[in-house]
């Protein structure tokens, strides 16, 4: 065996090793680290709902696309107010719209499209499920959208309609316009759910919300009517005009601003409508019928105040009340007795005065007189061209509004006569005698005080200015059984207690009459008379 030099021995070593050179050995440098050429994220799109999360992943990779581990990944969202993300790449919905969340490593990005959709529409909340409004006038309904949780939905779209658009219409806005009387429903929808509101249109000229003031087993007469032309007290102008239009002289003064019932102290009174009991004073004032000054709350006054549909606001003002049940302040019911009638104050008989004073909707913005049975003449109401006048309104319910009618009741017999029979009742004016002359009509009665067992009226005769009215036939008798005869103007069966003229037209002027019974031999038997009257 060979034993080589220990240099050559090294040389020979490196050679094998691959060495050479200067005969000294070297370790090749590591591989540089790969380039991130992408970022991939995943899922690359989401879409939540408000408050939802989602997981997102971001994987590096080189240009190969192969993945790369140990990289730092960043984190961040385009929108938070969107969508937030955390450093795990964990996204919270925030609110509804869209945002980019972007993941970055070693400078290369990746991106995830976020949609936040809003929470679906639960249900449709309106303002008010039911509302009136006088046509021609318009009231403003507001839907508001809200999730299943009850919170209030924004920046939703709602589309408003009318079952009904020839009664009541809406825009876009939820504003409901009147056009004529009637109902419709108005509905809101908001992404397939939809609520509902029932809208009425009332008819500003009739408003059925009273009821009668007093019993109705008693029609009490009417001394005194409301004034057209014009409702101003004791304000004489030459005219007195009634709902229907006709000019009368029947009873009562120029200007009354309201009705007149006659009828007994005590009898009770009932409030018109539901509302609020707001005065029962006055300050003093001056009255003509009686010449002398009442005093402070010396009219026996209540004034009640009521909303009607359509927000109209009325008051009523009874008077010369002999007793008050309620007081200021109560809240009181339709129907409800409130005191008793009488004749306190400016007042020359016993009766109830009740007036209306609209106080929403009049020319002036202040309180007007107005007429609870409305304006149903020719033309315009006499009273809308005064600068402080309103319109008028028929507020009775059905079946609830007092008759109107004036009756004379004569005392043949006042002066110390002792005729057997005599006129003794005139009942000549009513609402529209053109269109219902019955009601009109006299009564001719007995005096039991003078007459004998039987009366026969042969011959008998009723005269008004114009001339011979009626003379009654042969068999018109009186007795103790039957001792009145009521003659109608209008058409009817007569019997031996009534009888029908037949007219088609009223047989007495409103204006100014004279009503007279002579008997056979021409002589009067009593008479009654109005405006130039029997003169």
């Amino acid at each position: 065996m060979r034993v080589l030099p220990s240099s050559a021995f090294l040389l020979a070593f490196l050679a094998a090793c691959g060495g050479g050179g200067d005969g000294a050995g070297t370790t090749p440098p590591p591989p540089a680290p790969a380039t991130v050429a992408t970022v991939d994220v995943s899922p690359a799109s989401a879409t939540l709902a408000i408050g939802a999360t989602s997981q997102l992943s971001a994987t590096p990779r080189d240009a190969s696309g192969n993945a790369l581990s140990g990289r730092t990944v960043t984190w961040a969202s385009g929108n938070t107010a969107v969508a937030t993300v955390n450093g795990s790449g964990l996204v919270t919905a925030v609110a509804a719209g869209s945002t980019t969340v972007t993941a970055t490593a070693d400078g290369r990005t990746g991106q995830a499209t976020i949609t936040v959709t809003p929470p679906p529409v639960a249900a449709v909340v309106l303002n008010r499920d039911t509302a009136s409004v006088l046509a021609g006038g318009t009231v403003q309904l507001n839907a508001t959208p809200r999730d299943a949780a009850g919170a209030t939905l924004a920046g939703r779209t709602i589309t408003w309609s009318s079952s009904a658009t020839a009664v009541a219409t809406v825009d876009a806005t939820g504003l409901v316009s009147a056009v004529t009387p009637g109902t419709a429903t108005i509905t809101a929808t908001v992404e397939g759910r939809t609520a509902s509101a029932t809208v009425t249109a009332i008819d500003p000229a009739r408003i059925p919300t009273f009821v009668r003031p007093f019993a109705a087993t008693v029609n009490y007469y009417t001394t005194n009517f409301h004034d057209h032309d014009v409702p101003r007290s004791f304000q004489d102008n030459g005219r007195k005009v009634t709902f229907w239009g006709e000019q009368y002289n029947a009873t009562g003064y120029e200007g009354h601003e309201g009705y007149d019932w006659r009828m007994d102290t005590g009898t009770p009174l009932l409030a018109i409508a539901d509302g609020t009991v707001i005065s029962t004073s006055h300050a003093a004032f001056f009255c003509p019928l009686i010449n002398a000054t009442v005093p402070a709350d010396g009219n026996g006054l209540m004034v009640l105040e009521h909303l009607l549909p359509g927000g109209v606001r009325v008051r009523s003002l009874y008077a010369h009340m002999s007793r008050k049940d309620v007081q200021v302040g109560a809240r009181v019911t339709a129907g409800q007795q409130i005191g008793l009638s009488g004749g306190v104050g400016c007042s020359l008989n016993p009766h109830l005065h009740l007036g209306i004073f609209r106080m929403t909707q009049t020319k002036n913005g202040q309180a007007s007189i107005i007429d609870p049975y409305g304006w149903e003449g020719p033309g315009t109401d006499p009273w809308l061209n005064e600068a402080d006048g309103a319109a008028s309104i028929y507020l009775w319910k059905p079946n609830e509004a007092p008759a109107l009618f004036t009756r004379t009741v004569v005392d043949f017999n006042a002066n110390g006569g002792s005729t057997f029979f005599g006129l003794s009742l005139v009942q000549a004016m009513g609402v529209k005698d053109d269109q219902n002359p019955n009601n009109e009509y006299i009564e001719v009665s007995r005096d039991p005080r003078f007459a004998p067992a039987s009366v026969a009226l042969a011959g008998a005769t009723i005269r008004t200015k114009a001339g011979t009215l009626f003379t009654f036939p042969a068999n018109a008798t009186l007795t103790a059984a039957d001792p009145t005869i009521r003659v109608y103007s209008g058409s009817g069966t007569s019997t031996a207690t009534t009888i029908y003229l037949g007219r088609t037209t009223p047989a007495y002027n409103n204006l100014n009459e004279c009503v007279e019974v002579l008997n056979a031999s021409g002589q009067l038997r009593g008479r009654a008379g109005w405006g130039t009257g029997c003169t």
